[in-house]
């Protein structure tokens, strides 16, 4: 009974404070609320009721925290709500409530947890649904503030912030933008830019200047904050920072180039026309191009006639990618990876779009060449003092005049260039320019290159050059000798020059350049006259010549890292290194198909000492100028002159033997003495002995990394001629080439013949290798290329018996490279189209195969099904007799 009563008693106060609370009387609500608590727990804890008087007690203190939040006392409200819910942690009213209170304490985190509970309890509750909307916007908005862009936008703009603080603020802000587009739209949101541009234009703190516009452009790397920043930034006037102001030139040359190339549709066209499905017309992209031309020629002529050598070679970086740009997603129906896949009737649109690209690229080049600011300027920096310098102006005038698709508008382009008077440099510093000049139009457009060389003075003054001692002039002649070498039309110019012997002293030209280039030339020279013999004088100076020039890169590559006097000098040996390097491979590539030079090479001789490895430690990777040379090499090295004949027969579909073409060779006298030394196989496999001893394979491996296609073709083919010899498969398991192999005969990037040939060698390493000492992902790799290989009709029956074998061998290993083969496309069918090849080796390799992968359900479900269609006696009548058997046994 006395229960009862202290019930009906907490009961009635209860009902008292519901009416104080209904009047907005929240004190008196609140007091009213305690009496029927302390009536229920004097001593005020709650966790030892029970039933009734338990949820009385969550609900007076859920109405009293309402009572609280009335009075504004939200630390108290939240405290009742967390005692409420420790009696009742489903209770709806509670949750919001301490939602309420930590929403007012400015807790919203904790404010957005309550009110998810409460909603998951409650999914119609409309005031907590609300409520939850409203809070985790205020969220968003808090966190969006508290971030550190929001921070470092708000101290760049205090008045009291100091200078040190300000650049540590702008270098955190460029590293928090230069790969993150979402912050860069936050600087966009906050305000950020004007307060960047501001920083920018002040003359107090040119590092503080300088910062800033590196930030604008790390943000204009990415498409959206692009077209923002060219719609409330002035181009004109980035262009006057990079004239008035040489501290900030090469940060605004770097912004511009990004401005300009990072931006989306041009607003002309944006704003409306190109054919019906949206694509931009050629015309339509030229015209919106054109007004970006002239912003950019005037930057890129104000920056070149800087004094400053890092202004001018950002000014030479900017024309080269400018004049490279690939061509953006807007631009493009499909990425190009995309296009490889589409069939031939849909690549229609795509090469569309890239000519329309092609012709955005020229209108800029052929702009740069009009600019008579910007095309001299780059003409004399050909002659500057720094070969930095000389090489990236070279390197500018090759990409413009390649991106000019009609060779006779370059032609036209340069003519004023061609014809301009000397000027203050005099003859000597003209002719090296002019020289110069025709070396990047070979590399650019061949025809250009011999219109530039074919002027009327201009092999006279390649002459003068070279006799005036001058390195760099000499340098200069010698490599437009070697370019011009290289062309058919370039070859007849060069008369005049090979009469007076002047190519040949150059030999002996202490200027490691001009020897390596001229070297270079008459190797060209010779090879396309076929006046090389093996054992005549000038093969003995080009040998020589070219070990030297390798052991004097290699010199030059060992010094790296020695604290050199100064940086031009350490700068100037590295570029000659290289380039010697280049010609160095050239020379002995135009040579290796000499059968006695393979064998020098290789072995070594008196002109020939440690080429070998020299040529081994040369392969850096494919990305380097030498690669494919390099590449070449090495698989010169590792066929014989007849198999070589045999291939290009075979490509040309002439039917005709490598036999039957030297006799006819002979019998038209095409063929000389220096011919008739056979190149055996003997010979061969003692040159690839050579090549393992001295870290051949590793070698190649690293020239498949970052490989062209043609430097991919050259690899793959070289260490598939490699594992010919079956004593040295393991170490090319061992040094990677199985890898590489695996990797080239699955890439989409590589040719069919580069693909054909790598899984050609795959299967000559799995027929004599054991597949258990391959690890489990090598053996799965290998099996989709010689799955490809097996259905390639292209392939010849050698081909297909190896790849038989090296499958045979694998599907005797376990359960999952059988899961593999039978999984493949096509794979069992093309097992069992095997079994019926002319060639019997062949047949009995595929049912070898068929015969391994026995007892695989898919196998052994085919077998029965083609046993059902066989003739009564399979195993006398047909190559599908043998799996049959085993299936049915």
């Amino acid at each position: 009974r006395q229960q009862y009563l202290v019930s009906m008693a907490a009961l009635a106060s209860k009902e008292a404070g519901n009416a104080a609370f209904g009047k907005k009387e929240y004190s008196t609500a609140a007091a009213a609320y305690a009496s029927g608590l302390k009536e229920l727990s004097a001593s005020g804890s709650y966790s030892d009721l029970e039933g009734g008087d338990r949820e009385l007690a969550a609900t007076l203190l859920s109405n009293r925290a309402a009572s609280l939040l009335g009075m504004e006392k939200y630390n108290e409200a939240c405290e009742d709500c967390s005692a409420s819910l420790e009696l009742d942690n489903k209770r709806v009213k509670s949750l919001y409530r301490r939602a309420q209170a930590y929403e007012a304490l400015d807790k919203l985190s904790e404010a957005f947890k309550d009110l998810k509970l409460a909603i998951h309890i409650d999914p119609k509750n409309k005031p907590a649904i609300v409520a939850a909307r409203r809070v985790k916007d205020a969220l968003a908005a808090q966190i969006q503030d508290q971030s550190p862009v929001a921070q470092t936008v708000r101290e760049l703009t205090a008045d009291d912030t100091l200078a040190d603080r300000r650049i540590a603020l702008l270098k955190s802000l460029i590293g928090t933008t230069v790969d993150d587009v979402g912050s860069s739209l936050e600087v966009l949101r906050r305000q950020g830019l004007p307060v960047l541009w501001e920083i920018t234009k002040a003359t107090n703190s040119e590092t503080e200047a300088h910062l800033a516009i590196r930030c604008m452009a790390s943000m204009a790397s990415h498409v959206p904050v692009a077209d923002a920043l060219i719609a409330e930034l002035s181009l004109a006037e980035i262009v006057g920072l990079v004239e008035g102001y040489p501290a900030l030139a090469v940060g605004a040359v770097g912004l511009l180039l990004r401005l300009l190339t990072k931006c989306s549709k041009p607003q002309a066209v944006a704003a409306g026309g190109g054919e019906a499905d949206g694509t931009l017309s050629t015309g339509e992209l030229e015209a919106a191009e054109v007004g970006r031309c002239d912003v950019a020629i005037d930057a890129w002529a104000a920056a070149m006639a800087s004094s400053e050598a890092e202004v001018r070679d950002a000014a030479l970086d900017a024309v080269v990618n400018w004049c490279s740009e690939e061509a953006p997603k807007w631009a493009t129906p499909v990425p190009e990876e995309d296009a490889r896949r589409l069939p031939m009737s849909e690549r229609k649109a795509v090469q569309e779009a890239e000519a329309r690209w092609k012709a955005v690229i020229g209108v800029r080049a052929s702009r740069v060449c009009q600019s008579v600011e910007v095309a001299m300027a780059m003409f004399n920096l050909l002659d500057s003092e720094s070969s930095s310098e000389r090489q990236k102006a070279l390197a500018a005038f090759g990409r413009v005049a390649a991106a000019i698709p009609d060779p006779e508008m370059v032609q036209t382009l340069l003519e004023p260039i061609l014809s301009a008077s000397p000027g203050t440099g005099g003859d000597l510093s003209f002719m090296r320019r002019k020289a110069a000049l025709a070396s990047a139009m070979f590399l650019a457009h061949q025809e250009v290159g011999v219109f530039v060389l074919g002027r009327s003075t201009a092999v006279q003054e390649l002459v003068m050059l070279i006799s005036s001692g001058d390195d760099i002039g000499t340098a200069a002649a010698a490599e437009t000798l070697c370019l011009a070498a290289s062309n058919e039309q370039g070859r007849a110019l060069l008369a005049p020059v090979i009469e007076s012997g002047t190519l040949d002293a150059l030999l002996d030209s202490p200027n490691a350049r001009a020897r390596s280039a001229a070297a270079s030339a008459i190797a060209k020279l010779g090879v396309a006259s076929k006046a090389l013999d093996t054992n005549s004088s000038d093969t003995d100076r080009l040998l020589n010549t070219a070990m030297l020039l390798l052991k004097g890169a290699e010199d030059v590559e060992q010094q790296e890292g020695k604290k050199l006097d100064a940086a031009a000098a350490a700068e100037d040996q590295a570029n000659s290194a290289r380039v010697t390097t280049e010609r160095a491979v050239e020379v002995i590539a135009a040579l290796i198909t000499k059968s006695a030079v393979k064998d020098e090479i290789a072995h070594g001789s008196g002109r020939c000492t440690q080429a070998l490895p020299r040529l081994c430690a040369a392969c850096k990777d494919g990305r380097s100028a030498v690669a494919y040379g390099l590449a070449h090499i090495f698989a010169s090295l590792t066929v014989t002159n007849k198999d070589v004949q045999r291939r290009q027969l075979a490509e040309k579909e002439m039917d005709i033997t490598p036999e039957q073409l030297e006799e006819l060779q002979r019998i038209t006298k095409q063929k000389n003495d220096d011919d008739e030394e056979e190149d055996t196989p003997q010979r061969v496999a003692f040159r690839t002995q050579k090549i393992v001893q001295n870290d051949g394979i590793r070698a190649l491996v690293r020239l498949a990394d970052g490989a062209s296609e043609s430097t991919q073709l050259q690899v793959a083919m070289a260490l598939r001629q490699i594992a010919v010899e079956v004593p040295v498969r393991g170490s090319m398991v061992q040094h990677g080439a199985f890898r590489v192999c695996s990797d080239l005969a699955s890439s989409p990037k590589a040719s069919v013949k580069c693909v054909r040939e790598a899984a050609w060698c795959l299967g000559k390493i799995l027929v004599t290798t054991n597949p258990n000492v391959l690890t489990e992902a090598q053996r799965l790799d290998a099996i989709p290329p010689l799955m490809r290989l097996l259905k390639d009709h292209h392939a010849d029956e050698l081909m297909h018996f190896e790849a038989l074998l090296g499958l045979t061998n694998l599907a005797s290993v376990d359960d999952a490279t059988k899961n593999r083969i039978t999984s493949e496309k096509g794979g069992v069918r093309a097992l069992e189209y095997l079994q019926f090849s002319d060639h019997e080796l062949v047949r009995r390799a595929a049912t070898e195969c068929m015969t391994n992968l026995l007892p695989h359900p898919k196998v052994v479900e085919h077998l029965r099904g083609e046993s059902k269609r066989l003739s009564p006696d399979p195993i006398e009548r047909t190559p599908m007799g043998a799996p049959c058997a085993l299936c049915t046994s």
